[in-house]
């Protein structure tokens, strides 16, 4: 199973049909409701989006340190996508902080392969794991 996380229906709604197409199950949850949700349902992925674009990174970066802080790295690998363009930099933080990916909103053809493969790869993880 994977989450998005978003309080932006239309962006997470683009990316539920790209996993659909993908033929991915998944549920969409606003940030608020997301982190219970996580720890009781244990996704495989969650797919934060970000879009606080004047604080780059902030409000992704509280979630996160809830989300270690609720030990849901063990069954979970969260994703973020930023409103914001991404430097080298933003990805050092992000991925200190717990994010395994970190791309881009807009999500160009490369990007939507490189987070299709992400997932899938985590799905093969945590399938061979569990066995």
């Amino acid at each position: 199973m994977i989450y998005i996380v978003s309080d932006e229906s239309i962006v997470a709604n683009k990316l539920k049909e790209l996993c659909d197409k993908n033929s991915l199950r998944v549920t969409i949850c606003t940030t608020l409701e997301s982190l219970d949700s996580i720890v009781k349902h244990k996704p495989i992925v969650a797919i934060c989006i970000n879009s606080m674009s004047d604080q780059n990174t902030s409000g992704a970066s509280s979630f996160i340190i809830k989300a270690s802080q609720a030990k849901v790295f063990q069954h979970t690998a969260f994703a973020l996508l930023e409103k914001d363009p991404v430097n080298e930099m933003s990805k050092i933080q992000g991925m200190t902080l717990g994010y395994s990916l970190i791309l881009e909103q807009k999500l160009d053809e490369l990007d939507q392969d490189r987070l299709i493969n992400f997932i899938n790869a985590e799905i093969a993880y945590f399938k061979n794991k569990a066995a």
